[in-house]
C-alpha cells in the first residue's frame, strides 16, 4: 500500500480528529472526481481538530495516481489500496464510498455513491457527530494504524 503525505501526520503525533470520514476513490471515477471540491470544502468548513479526511484509492497504476494527486493538489492524507485490502475490510462494493468514523473508530455511517445531496448529508453527519460527547481520542497516528 502507498501512501502519501504520511511524513506530515507522522510529524505532528497530536491528538486526532473527532472524526475520520475515509473516502474510497479512484481516479478513472468521474464521481470521485467530481466529490473532491466538495470534500476539501468539507474538511475545511469544519477544521483539522474536528474530521480528517482520508482518501483510499483503488488506483492500481500508482505513477498514473501520484501524478493525479500532485495535478490536483491534493491536501489530505492519501493512501493507494490497489490491492483492496482496506476497501474490503470496510465492506466497499464501488466508487465513490465514504465512510465516517467517530472518536473511538466505529463505523458510523456509509455511503456510495455522489450527487450534490450528498454533500449535505456528510455535513450534516460529520457536524452531528462532532458535536457528540467522547472522551479524549488517540493520537491520529494510532488511529489510522488501527485501520489497516
Amino acid at each position: 500500500m502507498a501512501c502519501l503525505f504520511a511524513a506530515a501526520i507522522q510529524c505532528n503525533p497530536g491528538p486526532r480528529p473527532g472524526v475520520v470520514l475515509l473516502d474510497f476513490w479512484a481516479t478513472w471515477c468521474a464521481p470521485c472526481r467530481a466529490s473532491g471540491p466538495a470534500l476539501a470544502d468539507l474538511a475545511g468548513r469544519f477544521g483539522s481538530n474536528d474530521v480528517a479526511v482520508v482518501g483510499i484509492s483503488a488506483d492500481e497504476d500508482e505513477q498514473a495516481w501520484r501524478r493525479y494527486i500532485g495535478v490536483r493538489a491534493v491536501r489530505r492524507l492519501e493512501v493507494r489500496d490497489g490491492g483492496g485490502e482496506v476497501a474490503d475490510r470496510f465492506n466497499v462494493n464501488g466508487r465513490p464510498t465514504f465512510v465516517l468514523l467517530d472518536r473511538e473508530g466505529r463505523v458510523r455511517w456509509k455511503q456510495t455513491g455522489w450527487t450534490l445531496f450528498s454533500y449535505l448529508v456528510l455535513r450534516y453527519r460529520v457536524g452531528k457527530l462532532i458535536t457528540e460527547p467522547g472522551e479524549t481520542p488517540p493520537s491520529l497516528i494510532e488511529h489510522l494504524i488501527s485501520l489497516l
